[in-house]
């Protein structure tokens, strides 16, 4: 039983994958591209695609707005499919770089990091204490469902997982997920 996860580039890898590997059982995406762009790419067009989903994206998110990628690549998908969105989150939420010091190693790499801090982290967004535990509990608890048949797994796959972690600041959506 294998699953395959990945951010943003590596959400659209994960579909890629899993449009051309039979042995891929679940599929959990964060801040993906648009479902046009997994079609160019990809042996079976999303709308075809039966590997159970979950989409987890953001609200705020300036690098691929929810309202054009996340939210249109989850309505065709048939079957098992859930998604969460985060309020007040943005593209690099769902990634380890609003917990790096990103202005002192943009200073160190002379690179220019700083929209990092504008699409998800910095004083305005949500933040990773709060965002990390809704995120990993729906993930794993969509993996262990899909690939491990725990029933009890559907629990945090609720609104109100979402809600208990998180008051207000997340929308949890799902069909057809049964254990």
């Amino acid at each position: 039983r294998v699953g395959v996860t990945g951010h943003s580039f590596g959400a659209l890898t994960s579909y890629v994958v899993a449009s051309r590997d039979f042995r891929i059982d679940a599929v959990v995406a964060q801040t993906p591209t648009s479902q046009e762009v997994i079609d160019l790419q990809s042996q079976t067009p999303v709308a075809e695609l039966t590997t159970p989903s979950l989409i987890q994206s953001a609200t705020l998110d300036d690098t691929l707005p929810e309202s054009t990628t996340a939210l249109p690549l989850y309505e065709p998908l048939p079957g098992q499919k859930a998604w969460l969105s985060l309020a007040r989150a943005g593209h690099f939420t769902y990634s380890d770089l609003c917990v790096l010091d990103v202005e002192a190693i943009s200073a160190a790499v002379d690179l220019d990091v700083s929209n990092v801090l504008d699409d998800g982290c910095g004083p305005e967004a949500l933040g990773t204490d709060v965002a990390f535990p809704v995120i990993n509990a729906t993930a794993i608890g969509f993996f262990n469902l899909q690939l491990r048949d725990s029933a009890g797994s559907a629990d945090f796959l609720s609104q109100a997982t979402v809600d208990g972690l998180a008051p207000g600041e997340g929308t949890f959506l799902q069909s057809g997920l049964v254990p």
